[in-house]
């Protein structure tokens, strides 16, 4: 590992097999954007390259790892996701003075973004618990018909945030939800990564297999999950959200966490809601998310203005030639998209 140097991205597996080659796809042209255009001298590693594919650092790897890197020195090391591997090796790299960051898949489109927080990601982000910049720019977002069937965002059963929820598995989430709002309907839309799914026999569920979010939208009314990131596309929709699990924004009074019934929130908490859901998107598709471009670099824009990433460098002013959306009104455009997290 060179040393010398102001970040160095920790990749997960660059297997050809598996979507979390990218991190690398995302990482490789960050590094190379840094170090051309802003000197930032950027380094991008994979301790298991060549190995089986793998989500994130395992702890066979962390110790080594953490041997080379207090040799290197760098400033700020990121990793791709917070599983418990990473975070030990966060630990222990902050003990000795070395700032860490996190990052995975982002949200505006799903597929080509990403975003660093310094806490974590999913339900360990600083995002849980957020608080609003105290200057926020004007930001609006769509009004959206909340009438309609509840629609209902599952998760994989082997993602950690849901083996570690108050459910379980999709089936017990469901199952509360049909005892929480008896007869009304749920439109039931599994993660693409899992379409089968076991689930209470009811007649009030309805399947909603395929096609995009922004359509699943149009096809129901409030959204339910229990920890996904189509919950935060959700909120960008302009959709009354449920949050039923620890997630993004879990306790940022942006999303709903109990099931109190739709019909039941007032029109004061709703607007509530709907101003903290624009605080919430405004920053994460602002301030910490970095789109890619369709030729495959990072965006240029984004990168310049992302305030966690610069503040983690100690370059508090962003990037050279950082747009000013302060007292800009702006307008979030939703693409088509294919799957959600």
């Amino acid at each position: 590992m060179d040393s010398d140097i102001d970040l160095l991205l920790v990749s997960s597996t660059d297997h050809p097999r598996t979507i979390n080659r990218r991190a690398h796809e995302f990482f490789m042209p960050l590094a190379e954007e840094l170090q051309a255009k802003h000197g930032v001298k950027a380094r991008v590693v994979a301790p298991w390259e060549g190995e089986p594919p793998k989500l994130g650092l395992s702890y066979t790897h962390a110790d080594p790892f953490l041997r080379e890197a207090r040799i290197a020195k760098p400033k700020v090391v990121a990793f791709w996701t917070s599983k418990p591997a990473e975070r030990y090796a966060a630990k222990h790299l902050r003990e000795v003075g070395i700032t860490t960051l996190f990052s995975e898949l982002g949200w505006f489109p799903h597929g080509g973004s990403f975003y660093f927080d310094p806490k974590g990601c999913g339900a360990r982000s600083s995002l849980v618990d957020y608080e609003p910049p105290e200057s926020p720019a004007i930001f609006s977002l769509p009004q959206a018909n909340n009438a309609g069937p509840m629609g209902v965002i599952l998760q994989m059963e082997n993602d950690l945030a849901i083996q570690e929820s108050q459910f379980g598995c999709n089936g017990d989430f469901v199952a509360c939800l049909l005892q929480q709002w008896p007869g009304r309907e749920l439109l039931i839309r599994p993660h693409p990564g899992q379409p089968k799914v076991a689930l209470p026999v009811s007649p009030n569920l309805k399947p909603a297999i395929g096609g995009s979010l922004e359509g699943f939208f149009k096809r129901c009314g409030p959204v339910v999950g229990m920890n996904s990131t189509a919950l935060i596309e959700a909120l960008a929709a302009g959709k009354l959200t449920y949050m039923l699990s620890p997630g993004i924004g879990f306790e940022s009074g942006a999303v709903l966490t109990d099931c109190t019934p739709p019909e039941q929130i007032t029109s004061a908490r709703r607007a509530t809601i709907n101003a903290k859901a624009e605080d919430l998107v405004y920053d994460l598709r602002h301030r910490r998310q970095i789109a890619m471009t369709d030729e495959g670099w990072v965006d240029t824009n984004d990168l310049n203005k992302n305030v966690v990433l610069w503040e983690a460098l100690g370059r508090g002013d962003g990037g050279a030639s950082r747009d000013n959306d302060e007292g800009r009104e702006i307008a979030l455009h939703h693409p088509e998209q294919t799957g959600c997290c």
